[in-house]
């Protein structure tokens, strides 16, 4: 049987993968904190993957003008699906916000939300199929 990375049998909501990123930042955050501020000042400016820590893949993210450093902690569903991860945001603001990020597509049902968890650390949720997990 093959089981995916971050794939699991019982399906997770929104709140469900919060509450497994709170977990992860509370075990790792100072060796994460220094993955991250390592990542953003040693001159590395292209997106893309950059290594694992723990079994998770962290890699430089550009959303607007902002750069921010991601953990993808899990995901759910092989076509679309959610995937939740950890963003460390080097001014404790991500996209202009400071404390909670929405955004959904006018035309699609693509869900992304973010709220701050710690200091920089935020949870960070995307729902490519936009479904009822995303208001558990």
């Amino acid at each position: 049987t093959l089981l995916l990375s971050g794939c699991g049998t019982k399906a997770k909501s929104y709140s469900d993968a919060r509450a497994v990123c709170e977990t992860f930042l509370s075990d790792n955050k100072e060796e994460m904190t220094g993955i991250s501020t390592g990542l953003l000042t040693d001159g590395q400016g292209e997106s893309g993957s950059f290594g694992k820590y723990k079994d998770r893949d962290y890699s430089l993210l550009r959303v607007d003008d902002g750069k921010y450093v991601k953990f993808d902690i899990g995901a759910q569903g092989l076509l679309g699906g959610q995937y939740w991860s950890l963003i460390y945001c080097p001014d404790e603001t991500f996209c202009g916000e400071s404390v909670r990020y929405s955004s959904k597509e006018p035309e699609g049902n693509n869900v992304i939300k973010a709220e701050r968890l710690d200091g920089n650390w935020w949870y960070y949720w995307v729902d490519y199929d936009g479904t009822k997990y995303s208001d558990e």
